[in-house]
């Protein structure tokens, strides 16, 4: 804050030896438009070569226009001391965040009621005007957070007496931040600004009668300091040093004071000549006034500015967000594109399995592609196909316990099945018969086959047990027996599955919600007294590591596009580590996590899958997509042990 200070003394001396600095005399050698437009402008002395913002900066320094944040509208008509002096501008400043800042002005200086006379004084026409009038185009754009460039070229008219003429002059400007260019990111350092103005570098020479008249070339260097003071004022201290060929140096110094960002007050010293102003703001629209204390009378001048539309950030943003969600959207749609290529290939292949009698793969097929289109129309349909397939291969080994399981299987998911339900009951019928069972046992059988059915296993365990007990020869209780426990068995796997499923999830969302980053379950299970690294915000880094993290996540966008998705995601993690909140990084990691974990899952690398599932799950703790996969896949790891046993 000293720093603060010693600047602002600094400005605030200076602009107080400008203020008592006599006023030097052009002796008519500069053009009318060299005293500049604007009532904050004028308000503050003419000292705006250094002060950024608004339309008005066409007219003392073109660079200002860069830092223009909305559309910027400003108008104003002043009577000048009397005698039918009059004076009208326009502008208006249009930012692009993408091209820089354009901009546009009309000027018009006149006078009416002047009296022609003859060469011996006589009166020959009281009513001529003298009017020049000036139009202005301009341009002008960042480099970085320091500097600002700006270029303005201009068309200035004469007319007095029935006489013209015309010609053209070009403006340059340059404003920067010299702390920040320095690497120093404060207050102080974004508020403190030094500008250069090079006005008339090709000179407009209007010729009207013999001689052309050139408006000549000026040179303006400026300084300005703006800080925020408490909650509710700014404040801004600035000081310009103007130099015209063939003429005095003049200096321009002004100080203003915004309070609440409503009610603005200004004075300044034009070369000597006492300015002030004020201005109010409210919401879109702003009145501001300017006075002007001229040797020959007072000047008062009033303009109005609008501003409207969104904000260049804002502008900035919303075409970054649209992007962002063109590219999530092409993501979504190859990602949902390939899925539908996996499933149609999975179910295909199926339906080959099932055709050819091979049970086993077809059931594991079926299995994987619960996980990977669990809603899928087809699925029961292929289960029940395979378990009927299943039952009449167990049939074939004499089996006939494991051609129970499987038709009993095959009508849970298809229960009106006529075929299936022939062959159940003739096989249970066939099991009947050879063991010979009485009729209480057979009932006790038939009993601990509906419990199995209806998947109410401790129910079956208990009827297939008692039976195994009274007749230790009834080989297809004690087999049914066995199929029972091996069910039990996968049940509790699963169970326990499903619950390191859901532990993997609470971990991630336990560090989403500690903003840290997530343990794995190697370390997860491990006791630490070292805390998680806290995760960054892109806000919290430096400017150049911002532009670092920007780079990055380009790269990634641009290696996701043309197709090479290892290279993206490798920039995309250096970017989550570093900033995870920037852009959509954390989603698009996830879409390509989730890409790569079906490409594993549907060649039948399950445990790879898993892996990149909890990568995913990782980066976006609370997608219950990923959370789904990953219990089904966690829970598809004790089925693959189901399906090999054969169930039979």
């Amino acid at each position: 804050m000293r720093a603060a200070r010693t600047a602002f003394l600094v400005l605030a001396t200076v602009l107080i030896a400008a203020g008592t600095a006599p006023a030097a005399d052009d002796g008519g050698g500069r053009s009318v438009f060299a005293r500049g437009a604007g009532e904050r402008a004028l308000g503050l002395g003419g000292a705006y070569g250094a002060v950024t913002g608004g339309a008005q900066s066409l007219f003392w320094n073109p660079a200002g226009l860069a830092r223009v944040k909305r559309i910027s509208f400003e108008a104003s008509h002043t009577n000048l001391i009397g005698l039918g002096f009059h004076e009208q501008y326009g502008a208006v400043a249009v930012p692009s965040w993408r091209l820089g800042t354009f901009a546009f002005a009309v000027r018009r200086f006149g006078v009416d009621g002047i009296e022609g006379r003859d060469d011996r004084g006589a009166i020959t026409d009281d009513n001529l005007s003298d009017a020049e009038s000036e139009l202005s185009v301009g341009y002008a754009r960042t480099l970085g957070e320091a500097w600002s460039f700006g270029a303005a070229v201009k068309f200035q008219q004469h007319e007095l007496a029935g006489n013209s003429g015309s010609g053209l002059g070009l403006d340059l400007g340059l404003v920067v931040r010299p702390l920040v260019a320095a690497g120093r990111t404060s207050d102080l350092a974004r508020g403190f600004r030094l500008g250069a103005t090079f006005r008339n570098l090709i000179e407009p020479e209007i010729t009207l009668a013999d001689d052309p008249v050139p408006d000549p070339t000026s040179v303006r260097l400026g300084t300005a300091l703006e800080l925020t003071v408490g909650r509710h004022m700014d404040i801004l201290a600035a000081v310009d040093l103007e130099r015209t060929r063939d003429l005095d140096a003049r200096v321009h110094a002004g100080f203003e004071a915004v309070l609440m960002d409503i009610l603005a007050l200004r004075v300044g010293s034009h070369d000597g000549t006492l300015a002030a102003g004020g201005g109010v703001r409210w919401r879109q629209v702003g009145i501001d006034y300017a006075f002007e204390d001229n040797p020959l009378s007072s000047v008062h001048r009033f303009g109005i500015g609008l501003v409207f539309g969104p904000t260049s950030a804002e502008r900035r943003q919303a075409s970054l967000d649209q992007a962002e969600s063109d590219l999530q959207n092409r993501l979504a749609r190859v990602m949902a594109d390939e899925n539908r290529r996996r499933t149609d290939t999975m179910v295909r292949a199926i339906s080959n399995e099932i055709a050819a009698g091979d049970d086993t793969e077809a059931l594991r097929g079926v299995n994987a592609l619960r996980v990977l289109a669990p809603s899928h129309p087809r699925t029961d349909e292929l289960e029940a196909g395979a378990y009927f397939v299943r039952g009449r291969n167990a049939e074939t080994d004499d089996d006939l316990t494991g051609a129970m399981v499987a038709y009993q299987n095959s009508l849970r998911l298809q229960p009106g099945d006529a075929d299936v339900q022939g062959d159940l009951a003739r096989v249970r019928g066939e099991s009947q018969r050879r063991a010979q069972r009485s009729l209480s046992l057979a009932a006790h059988y038939d009993r601990g086959m509906d419990h199995y059915a209806a998947g109410d296993l401790d129910s079956a365990r208990v009827a297939f047990a008692g039976i195994v007990r009274l007749e230790p020869n009834d080989d297809d209780a004690r087999a049914m027996l066995g199929h029972v426990e091996n069910a039990i068995r996968t049940r509790n796997e699963t169970e326990a599955a499903r619950l390191q499923a859901e532990q993997a999830v609470a971990r991630a969302r336990d560090a989403a919600r500690r903003n840290v980053t997530p343990p794995t379950a190697a370390a997860a299970s491990a006791p630490s007294n070292t805390p998680a690294p806290v995760r960054p915000t892109f806000a919290a880094l430096s400017a150049n590591r911002q532009r670092e993290i920007a780079d990055l996540y380009r790269r990634g966008v641009d290696a996701a596009e043309a197709g090479r998705r290892d290279d993206a995601v490798a920039y995309w993690e250096m970017v989550w580590s570093a900033a995870p909140d920037y852009q959509r990084v954390t989603e698009h990691l996830k879409q390509e996590y989730l890409a790569r974990g079906l490409d594993a899952f549907s060649a039948g690398r399950l445990d790879e899958a898993i892996e990149v599932w909890e990568s995913a799950l990782r980066v976006a703790p609370g997608d219950e997509r990923t959370q789904g996969y990953l219990a089904r896949a966690y829970e598809h790891k004790t089925r693959i042990r189901e399906i090999r046993s054969g169930d039979r």
